[in-house]
């Protein structure tokens, strides 16, 4: 499935990454800006406050729920918006790896941990979890 995803993302997504930047995968899901009922109380760390600075940055000047990809490379985590018809329209926000702590899984949804203590949640299956948990755990 990955290899299916990266054909079909990997060309569109080129031209935003750096030289030498390597695509692990891609996965489709949609980003919420908002931490679900119970997905707080289920996973511990702050996701408000002083602590949610990198979720607060990069989730702030997206629309409440956005459909699109996102990339793990060698070097950075990112986030595209696609139109219906699976075309990378923007890039809403890309971080460095050492930024990403993890990410959590749940019930059709997905927590994107930073370092900073917050969390960013995306909406997919769990081979979208797995995919990105999977690409985030590859040595560079």
């Amino acid at each position: 499935m990955s290899e299916r995803r990266i054909s079909k993302f990997g060309p569109q997504i080129q031209g935003y990454l750096d030289s030498g930047e390597r695509l692990l995968d891609v996965t489709m899901a949609i980003a919420v800006k908002t931490a679900p009922k119970g997905f707080t109380q289920k996973y511990a760390g702050p996701i408000v406050g002083t602590g949610a600075q990198t979720a607060n940055r990069l989730l702030n000047d997206m629309p409440k729920r956005t459909s699109g990809v996102v990339c793990v490379t060698d070097q950075r985590m990112l986030f595209f918006g696609i139109t219906a018809f699976s075309k990378v329209k923007k890039m809403w926000w890309g971080v460095p790896r050492n930024e990403v702590g993890g990410v959590e899984p749940g019930d059709l949804l997905f927590a994107v941990r930073f370092t900073d203590g917050s969390m960013a949640w995306f909406g997919g299956n769990r081979n979208d979890y797995e995919a990105i948990a999977s690409a985030l755990d590859q040595t560079v």
